[in-house]
């Protein structure tokens, strides 16, 4: 069983629909706590949906439960977009609305894997180590470990989630991300 992550970057929705084809990604679950973007508004939540069906997809959203900005009032002052700050992500991790999304997402990955699908997180951030997907595919597959939890590179490369590597800053000498 897999799981795919990627982030959108400044991709075309073109490029980024070949992407989720080569690796055969039936579903897209969208991770960004504002499924909004003002410089790539294909990747706006409902332009994206549409895209998304109109390629044989499908798209969730659950950035509601698992989404790296911090609501009003628990950080959101410390928190800086493509910037990784693993202090305040291991918070949010803590609280029940990201263990209630873990659990969604366990669900939903086993469900898509009894139709057969496969499917990508979705965020923003190109570099996964940047990204507060890390620490996703990280609980995911804790939750769930027959998973493996592969990064798709925008050169369409593929590479495992590593998620220690993402926390501290080290990066995989193998990795283009850098």
């Amino acid at each position: 069983m897999k799981l795919y992550t990627i982030g959108h970057g400044n991709l075309e929705l073109e490029p980024f629909l070949g992407i989720l084809r080569e690796n055969e990604v039936r579903w897209v679950a969208d991770v960004r706590s504002a499924p909004y973007s003002r410089m790539f508004p294909w990747f706006n939540k409902m332009v994206l949906a549409d895209a998304l069906e109109e390629a044989g997809g499908r798209y969730l959203f659950i950035g509601d439960k698992l989404g790296g900005k911090p609501p009003p009032g628990k950080g959101e002052n410390e928190w800086v977009q493509g910037k990784l700050n693993p202090a305040l992500v291991s918070n949010l991790s803590q609280t029940r609305r990201w263990k209630e999304g873990i659990a969604r997402l366990a669900s939903i990955v086993i469900a898509m894997e009894e139709e057969g699908e496969t499917g990508c997180l979705l965020c923003s951030e190109k570099d996964p180590n940047n990204c507060h997907r890390s620490l996703i595919a990280f609980q995911i597959e804790g939750a769930l470990p027959e998973l493996s939890v592969l990064h798709l590179g925008h050169d369409s490369s593929v590479r495992e989630a590593k998620f220690q590597g993402a926390l501290f800053g080290v990066s995989d000498e193998r990795s283009d991300y850098h």
